[in-house]
């Protein structure tokens, strides 16, 4: 059986194609019917001007008999006629040649039989000359004159023929069609036509696809109607109408949110307004914003800080209803907008969704904020429900924050252990011998802290630096020498992703520099270096050069000092490496 809504349509369509199609070859048929009647106007006129040339020229001859007739008639008719390379000209009396404009074509016929002649023009395309002769036999001399044109190849030809003084005459003029329409600006001409045509043809076109979208436009909508199902719940069928209504005014592209599935917040802007109205009460709008994005990101790459928000709208939609509308509300963070659900309803899925991400996700430290607002009255503004929800929002963040930053601290610190070769105990004697600097200087007791903490996670950028680079046994090349020193670099982008690393993100940036600027990522020297990074330089130098590497012994503490003394003032800060080996030679004497 015909779908009959289908088939109106289609028929609609292919009518309108076809006429379309018949209107640009009317319109092109048109054009070529014009063109033509044009071309030949513009020859036809050229043609006349030197048929009356070529036959005027000839009767004033005649009557003028003081002069000499060949050369007279030469003489005017080539003054007369236009004479270049695109135009020439020949001229019989009896068998011979009284005047060719340097035509090759011309110049092989002089003194030949004009019975030749005849054959070979007619041999080349040209008018069958044997009816000249038959029309002048029998003529007296000026009696008669034949004029006669015609088309050989792409040329244009007059012949004249007639008799005088007992001697028979044939003028011949040929001109290409090209030199004939470029004086009368054809080439242009034409352009101009096409140039409308294409116009016409383009607004035709672009009318039938206009035509033939909005049917098709049409088409899908009556069908999605047809087929539509009818819901008993007049809450559902209302949040149906509404974002169908969306739906048809905006493309998908325009209102979804393509990584997670979710709507996008233009969407959000749209559809909230709409929800005024008794049928939607209660209504609930919760807020949940993913902590630690921003650290994921700088870390391990926009890549994996995608993977978790895909995975955390996954959770949001594994815990929402059909009726619940979920929009991406912010770079990391969603919306959930409840139809007739409750603030304890709406607030017991949000703690479900916040349960099943921070275990989803645990070994990243991602957890998430959640706030709520519900509208329990009409007289209850919509704007005001929104602010509340985000209120409440900002306020669950402060009482996480501390959780989700120590939760990244310590996610960091086992990374790194995992991934290098810098062990706790290492790090702790790197703390240990930066305290004990720190103390001998007079640093304050909250700097000495940051020294603690900087201890841990200097070296926090090596998180990003290839496996095969960081577990390398031996030297590295130049190439992975210029890799690895990167990590103080992403390090600090790291560190100034979280709130709590964000103090020592400097110190870490520049835990590389030398005190004589041949350091890096930045080559500064001397006091422009953070006296934390100096002093961290000194107390991981010493420790590293205590311990035994692969491509190294290990040495004693009094070899290691002297290493520390040599490079006073190239690599270290002369007075705290000073400082320093005082310290631990002091150290190395009481035991």
């Amino acid at each position: 059986m015909i779908n009959k809504p289908g088939f109106k349509y289609q028929i609609k369509i292919v009518s309108f194609v076809i006429i379309t199609v018949l209107f640009v070859f009317f319109l092109y048929f048109l054009l070529s019917h014009h063109l033509g009647q044009y071309k030949q106007n513009i020859i036809n006129s050229y043609l006349g001007w030197q048929r009356s040339i070529l036959y005027n020229t000839v009767r004033e001859a005649m009557q003028n008999t003081d002069e000499n007739f060949d050369a007279y008639i030469v003489d005017t008719i080539t003054n007369r006629l236009s004479t270049n390379e695109s135009t020439y000209y020949i001229f019989y009396k009896d068998n011979i040649v009284i005047y060719e404009n340097n035509n090759e074509l011309t110049k092989k016929h002089s003194g030949r039989n004009i019975r030749q002649m005849y054959g070979e023009y007619s041999y080349y395309g040209g008018y069958n000359m044997e009816e000249i002769l038959i029309e002048m036999e029998g003529k007296t001399d000026g009696s008669g004159y034949f004029i006669k044109d015609h088309k050989r190849g792409g040329e244009q030809v007059i012949w004249l023929a007639f008799n005088y003084g007992g001697s028979s005459y044939i003028f011949g003029s040929a001109s290409y069609e090209q030199y004939i329409l470029g004086l009368f600006d054809y080439e242009n001409e034409r352009n101009n036509l096409y140039a409308v045509s294409y116009i016409y043809s383009f607004m035709l076109i672009f009318f039938c696809v206009t035509i033939c979208l909005d049917s098709f436009r049409e088409y899908k909508e009556r069908i999605k109607h047809n087929n539509e199902n009818i819901l008993n719940e007049r809450t559902i069928k209302r949040l149906k109408a509404t974002i169908s209504d969306l739906e048809s005014k905006f493309e998908r592209l325009s209102i979804y949110d393509f990584l997670t599935g979710a709507f996008n917040r233009r969407f959000f802007d749209i559809f909230y307004p709409k929800l005024e109205g008794r049928i939607f009460l209660p209504l609930s709008i919760a807020l949940i914003d993913v902590n630690g994005l921003k650290l994921i990101n700088n870390t391990f790459g926009y890549k994996e800080g995608d993977n978790v928000l895909s995975g955390v709208a996954k959770i949001i939609f594994e815990h929402c209803s059909k009726k619940d509308v979920i929009v991406r509300y912010g770079a990391d963070e969603f919306a959930i907008i409840m139809i007739n659900t409750p603030n304890k309803e709406a607030m017991e899925k949000l703690i479900a969704i916040s349960k099943k991400a921070f275990k989803e996700f645990n070994g990243l430290a991602v957890d998430v904020a959640i706030g709520i607002g519900t509208r329990t009255k009409m007289e209850e503004d919509l704007n005001d429900i929104l602010q509340n929800a985000e209120k409440n929002l900002g306020i669950d963040k402060l009482t996480t924050e501390k959780s989700v930053q120590s939760g990244t601290i310590q996610m960091l610190r086992r990374i790194l252990r995992e991934k290098t070769a810098e062990t706790e105990e290492h790090c702790e004697r790197i703390k240990k011998y930066a305290s004990k600097l720190a103390a001998a200087i007079g640093m304050n007791e909250n700097k000495v802290k940051q020294l603690a903490f900087l201890a841990y996670l200097h070296d926090v950028g090596k998180i990003a630096i290839p496996d095969n680079i960081i577990n390398k046994k031996g030297v590295l090349s130049d190439e992975e020498y210029e890799i690895m020193k990167n990590h103080t670099t992403i390090g600090y982008n790291i560190a100034m992703s979280s709130p709590s690393l964000k103090p020592i993100a400097k110190h870490i940036l520049q835990h590389h520099e030398r005190w004589d600027g041949s350091g890096y990522p930045k080559g500064i020297s001397g006091e422009n270096i953070t006296i934390e990074a100096r002093i961290i330089s000194i107390a991981d130098a010493f420790d590293t050069i205590l311990s035994k590497r692969s491509y190294k012994e290990r040495v004693s503490v009094p070899e290691a000092l002297n290493e520390i003394e040599a490079c006073a003032g190239t690599q270290f800060d002369p007075e705290l490496a000073k400082t320093f080996v005082k310290i631990m030679k002091e150290e190395e004497r009481q035991k």
